[in-house]
Parts: C-alpha cells; structure tokens; sequence
C-alpha cells in the first residue's frame, strides 16, 4: 500500500532516526532495549537504530497503530521530536485500520435489492 503524498510512514521515520541519532543515542537505545529485556542484548550489540526497530517489529513489539514502545524509547533519550513522530504515525496506522476495516464490512453487507 503506497503512503499519501506528504505523510511519513514508519519505515520513512525509522530511517530518519537512524539517520540523525549520534553514536551515543544509538548506544542509549542498545541499553534501554537490552535492559527493558524486549529483545537479546547480543543480537543488538552492533545493530543500528534502524535494524534494532526493524526486529522490534518482527517480534510484534511495534504492531500497525501502535508504536508505544518507540515512543517511549525516544522519550528515554531526550528525542521527544521522534516521540512525536512515533505517536503521530501511529494515530495514521490507526485511523488506515480502521477505514480499512469499515470498507471491508461494506463490502460483506449483502445487498438489499433482491
């Protein structure tokens, strides 16, 4: 599914963290995932923002409307511009969910005109 025009999706904002976090931000990240014990700290030991929240994701930790725990990993760095970001994509995905799901009760209504 393509992303409107002018709106980030979270792949857009996990790159632009990556992107602009310094090596010590990184590192607080690595800390706070490997302490909160969400994920191993040796499978994020050389892991870059990017494939740590990727692997987030895949362990369900990040699910479509809800990026909770990237906010809050932000917020424990002092990053409350991507804590925002974080919070904002996911009132999208929310919203996207649940247009997608009206649709999808639309189309099982049956139709009326018999």
């Amino acid at each position: 599914m393509a992303a409107e025009e002018g709106r980030r999706t979270r792949q857009d904002l996990y790159l632009e963290i990556s992107r602009e976090l310094t090596d010590e931000e990184v590192c607080d990240i690595r800390t706070y995932i490997g302490g909160s014990k969400v994920l191993p700290a040796g499978s994020i030991q050389r892991a870059t923002a990017q494939e740590m929240f990727n692997k987030l994701e895949r362990k369900g930790v990040s699910k479509k409307g809800d990026l909770s725990f990237l906010a809050k990993v932000m917020e424990s760095i002092d990053r409350q511009d991507f804590a925002d970001a974080a919070n904002e994509i996911a009132e999208q995905e929310r919203e996207a969910l649940v247009k997608g799901k009206a649709k999808q009760d639309d189309n099982r209504k049956p139709s009326s005109g018999d």
